[in-house]
């Protein structure tokens, strides 16, 4: 379980975060909907710990994150994996050195298990040919599916995802909404996706919330979504419903 409680956060005089109360049971895929600037992003990187609230309590597992000493912090964090908005890929680094960081940074593994565990996760995002690659050398949407490997690699119980289908093609967008959902399915990782792309959110949530003016305005199942009457969540229903019609 991961909860937010009367979560605060503002950026000199900029109130983004103004009370978030969120509770994420394990096992589930949350959707935050929302649109540029609304905060989500913010909002993700309360989980992991790399914000800290102005006020309010960041809750994982029983533990109050902003409350302990960053040896326990890391340990917490071993359980998270994230994929940023921009991937976050080391230029330097080829793609099998970069999902291996996060085992090597640990240390507790050897090196043949280190590879197993590297090609097993770049298999499972189709890209095991491309591990003596550099950054430099991928797609974007590549590069994004090298961000999820190395999210997976540490084998973590929750993976939060920042923008995970931005500027990238449209059948490279479903191939990461179908590992997204194949890994909340079939694996039981608890995923919680940022994104204000409502086609991939109503492909791969179990449960969408909105936030806008720094707070929960809807918290929905999505076979519900239809029965929202929330105007700013109706815009985001007549942007698929358009998409749905020129298809």
């Amino acid at each position: 379980m991961i909860e937010l409680i009367d979560v605060h956060k503002s950026f000199g005089k900029k109130q983004v975060l103004r009370g978030v109360n969120l509770r994420i049971p394990a096992g589930e895929c949350l959707v935050i909907l929302g649109r540029s600037g609304a905060g989500k992003s913010v909002l993700l990187k309360h989980i992991v710990g790399l914000i800290q609230p102005d006020r309010g309590r960041v809750i994982v597992e029983g533990v109050d994150i902003n409350r302990i000493p960053e040896s326990k912090l890391y340990k917490i964090r071993k359980n998270i994996g994230f994929v940023f908005q921009g991937s976050a890929l080391f230029d330097s680094m080829s793609v099998f050195d970069n999902v291996a960081l996060p085992l090597v940074e640990e240390g507790l593994l050897d090196e043949s298990e280190i590879r197993r565990r590297v090609m097993e996760v770049l298999e499972l995002v189709e890209l095991q040919e491309a591990l003596n690659l550099m950054p430099s050398e991928l797609s974007g949407g590549m590069r994004k599916r090298v961000a999820i490997a190395r999210a997976l690699v540490a084998q973590p119980k929750y993976v939060l995802y920042d923008e995970p289908t931005t500027d990238i093609d449209p059948i490279t967008s479903e191939r990461i909404n179908d590992l997204i959902i194949e890994l909340n399915t079939d694996v039981g990782v608890t995923s919680v996706v940022v994104t204000h792309d409502i086609h991939s959110t109503l492909r791969i949530a179990d449960r969408i919330v909105l936030l806008s003016g720094g707070i929960i305005k809807v918290d929905v199942k999505r076979e519900h979504v239809w029965e929202v009457d929330d105007p700013e969540f109706q815009e985001f229903i007549k942007v698929f419903k358009m998409l749905k019609n020129i298809e």
